[in-house]
Order: C-alpha cells, then sequence, then structure tokens
C-alpha cells in the first residue's frame, strides 16, 4: 500500500473561463437548476434577489476546496 502523504502535492490553478466553460458538463446541485455565474455571490445574488429570485431559488456550489464559488439558480421564466 501507497503512503499518501509520500506523494508530492502542488497547487494547480485554473482560470474561471474554463469554469464557464464547462458548466454543462457540470452536474447541477438539484434537478432543474442551470449554473448563473462562475464567481463573485456577494455581488451575484444580491442581483438575483433583486431580479425576484428567493433564497430558495439559489444555490452556491464550490469547487476546488473552496476557491471556486458559482452561483446555480433554479430555471424558470424570470430570465
Amino acid at each position: 500500500m501507497v503512503d499518501e502523504e509520500s506523494i508530492e502535492r502542488k497547487e494547480g490553478w485554473f482560470c474561471e473561463t474554463i469554469l464557464w466553460n464547462a458548466r454543462d458538463k457540470l452536474e447541477p446541485p438539484y434537478h432543474g437548476y442551470v449554473m448563473f455565474a462562475s464567481s463573485a455571490p456577494d455581488v451575484n445574488v444580491p442581483h438575483l434577489l433583486d431580479e425576484g429570485y428567493t433564497e430558495d431559488d439559489i444555490v452556491i456550489v464550490t469547487y476546488d476546496d473552496g476557491k471556486h464559488e458559482t452561483i446555480w439558480i433554479k430555471e424558470d421564466d424570470k430570465e
């Protein structure tokens, strides 16, 4: 058995554009949700609330150990 701590680890990075381009390949948090934004929940969530979405319509999903926050909304006629 390999000792996991003996394997070299490095920090990786990828640009938000890659995440945005992959949105159709990401599994939504719930059926009927689509990715609205690939970052900035502090800006996008208030915007969505102003547009008539409720807190129950919005889900923030994080990737890469919380380094990337995506905002998902329940797909409906509000868009």
